[in-house]
């Protein structure tokens, strides 16, 4: 982390190498024995991450956050296969006024958030649910968009925010995502809170239920 004036950088790294392995003790992932059950699941993961901002003033600031992710598993439970390899992107440019400059004192605060943002998965996914050739699974989608936010506060009682995004995607071509929260303090400890809004998102169906194959 470097900060100098009204600029800040962070960069961070992370890595994993995991190795689990379950079931009974003589299980051995390299036997051809499959009456002895075992679960076997090996894991690399790398992480990196940057952001860069800059406060202009009370007022503006922006910030800018790039992100990468690889990750790859193999995995054994019992007679079934799976191995997993993920290639993942972000990129986010936001930039933020506060017309009421920080003062927390004026009874009407509003602010406003813009930006553009990029993520793109590249997933390969090989599953064979008995030792045969297993069957494979691609997925890639590469989206853009720009998003808007406005926040309303009035003193400590009402806070109104109101968002909406449109994006590109390779796989669902332009979209539309709006979002409303509201929140209001009639009373002291008495909150009263609603949400409405729309959101996508890609389903992995088999990472994210790994656990079922045991």
């Amino acid at each position: 982390q470097y900060k100098h004036g009204g600029y800040t950088f962070q960069a961070m790294v992370k890595t994993l190498n995991e190795w689990r392995q379950s079931g009974q003790m003589a299980f051995n992932s390299n036997s051809s024995n499959d009456s002895i059950y075992g679960v076997e699941i090996k894991t690399d993961r790398v992480e990196a991450y940057l952001k860069n901002g800059y406060v202009f003033s009370d007022k503006a600031n922006i910030g800018i956050t790039t992100s990468y992710i690889y990750h790859h598993q193999n995995s054994i439970f019992g007679q079934r296969i799976y191995s997993g390899t993920q290639h993942s992107y972000n990129f986010n440019a936001i930039f933020s006024y506060d017309f009421s400059g920080g003062n927390h004192h004026v009874d009407h605060a509003h602010s406003l958030l813009a930006g553009i943002s990029s993520q793109g998965d590249i997933y390969t996914e090989l599953v064979a649910l008995q030792k045969q050739t297993p069957n494979r699974y691609d997925l890639n989608d590469i989206y853009a968009g720009i998003f808007f936010q406005y926040t309303y506060k009035f003193k400590e009682k009402l806070t109104l925010i109101a968002g909406i995004r449109g994006d590109y995607s390779t796989l669902y071509k332009p979209f539309v995502t709006p979002r409303l929260h509201l929140k209001y303090s009639p009373w002291e400890k008495t909150n009263i809170r609603l949400a409405v809004g729309k959101g996508t998102r890609n389903s992995m169906l088999f990472a994210e239920n790994n656990y079922l194959l045991t």
